[in-house]
């Protein structure tokens, strides 16, 4: 039959229009596996916690020194510590040590993290996978999800996660990998990071605010932007309602892959500061300034992509 974009968008394609992966793009829940079983858990997160191994907030989870935390339906994010984590203390939860899962068990329609203190989540340690939330911050959130101080991302997975920060204040972002100089430590990458299957929703406020962003290119202020950037993906998400929906560090050159994703109703809908490894199999709907803007010096190529009206082929070239 006529194949239908995923999630809301609900935009129909043209039969003719085909694509080296198929016409399946953006984030979809509605097959969501944990992947672990409450049994294979290290911790078990719940509203009602009953056994050693069980706690009533991720972070008294993480405290405990469990790798793979699993979270029921019933977690309730406001048993968080008001002390904050992550980067000096500014996020609802901080993620510090290396090798640890935190899965929703029943995925991002059941399990929801709400609240803030600057930042819901810091992430500052390679092999985490934050899996199955949904994040709503307050209103005065600076990102959903800032990584930083992460030399190696190898492991780094942020998948099957809605992110909503269509209520937040101005410049709100939702995932962000930069250095920030008050963070402590070197450089963050993005090399081996994978951003999976995620729906990012950024409408509603009037800042410069992005779905993805990498380094420095829409802060003011001293961050120093992303460095050692190497191969990753983002791949199957859905970015609507950004200044820019998906934002390239300025250097240096990437080997990542961006592939079948939808960026709909954007500023731009990608700012390519350097090169990428591939820009490819994405739609671009109704984004208002530009589908894609090339900030380097000279042209790319930019796939097969669709535009809402036309497809490219891997010889054409964007100025």
């Amino acid at each position: 039959g006529t194949p239908v974009l995923v999630e809301e968008s609900k935009v129909i394609v043209d039969d003719s229009i085909t694509f080296d992966s198929g016409i399946d793009v953006g984030a979809d829940f509605s097959g969501y596996e944990p992947g672990i079983s409450e049994s294979e858990a290290d911790a078990i997160v719940t509203n009602n916690p009953n056994g050693d191994n069980q706690f009533n907030s991720i972070g008294a989870a993480l405290g405990s020194n469990d790798t793979t935390v699993l979270v029921k339906s019933d977690y309730d994010s406001s048993n968080e510590s008001e002390s904050g984590g992550g980067v000096n203390s500014g996020a609802l939860i901080g993620i510090e040590n290396s090798n640890v899962e935190i899965i929703s068990k029943e995925g991002p329609e059941s399990t929801t993290i709400t609240g803030s203190i600057e930042r819901a989540i810091d992430i500052t340690a390679d092999n985490v996978v934050l899996k199955g939330f949904t994040i709503e911050p307050d209103s005065d959130v600076q990102e959903s999800i800032f990584i930083t101080d992460v030399s190696d991302a190898t492991g780094i997975e942020i998948r099957d996660n809605r992110l909503d920060v269509s209520g937040a204040g101005d410049g709100a972002e939702g995932i962000v990998v930069s250095n920030n100089v008050n963070a402590p430590g070197g450089d963050a990458t993005v090399d081996g990071m994978k951003i999976v299957n995620n729906k990012i929703n950024v409408a509603g406020n009037d800042g410069r605010q992005s779905g993805i962003a990498f380094g420095n290119a829409i802060f003011t202020g001293p961050r120093r932007g992303v460095q050692d950037v190497g191969d990753g993906v983002i791949e199957r998400n859905t970015i609507i309602g950004g200044f820019n929906g998906g934002q390239g560090a300025a250097d240096p050159p990437s080997e990542m892959g961006v592939r079948q994703n939808l960026f709909e109703n954007n500023r731009n809908g990608v700012v390519l500061n350097s090169d990428v490894g591939e820009l490819s199999n994405n739609h671009f709907i109704n984004n208002s300034n530009s589908d894609i803007t090339n900030r380097r010096d000279a042209e790319y190529d930019i796939g097969s992509n669709w535009f809402g009206t036309e497809t490219f082929n891997d010889t054409d070239s964007l100025d």
